[in-house]
């Protein structure tokens, strides 16, 4: 029982932590990216509309 908790903990500790937040870094890396892609989209509308309303 005691050699299962120690393999059971060392596998999570060296194996599925470090996976995890490795997909959790390009989970954000993504959703950054993808975030840039809407800004680059709407951007110079955005700056064309505010120059046309009056102040």
């Amino acid at each position: 029982m005691v050699i299962g908790g120690l393999i059971s903990s060392t596998a999570l500790t060296l194996i599925l932590v470090p996976v995890l937040y490795e997909l959790v870094g390009r989970g954000a890396a993504r959703v950054a990216r993808v975030g840039r892609r809407e800004d680059e989209k709407s951007g110079p509308e955005r700056r064309d509309e505010a120059a046309e309303q009056p102040a």
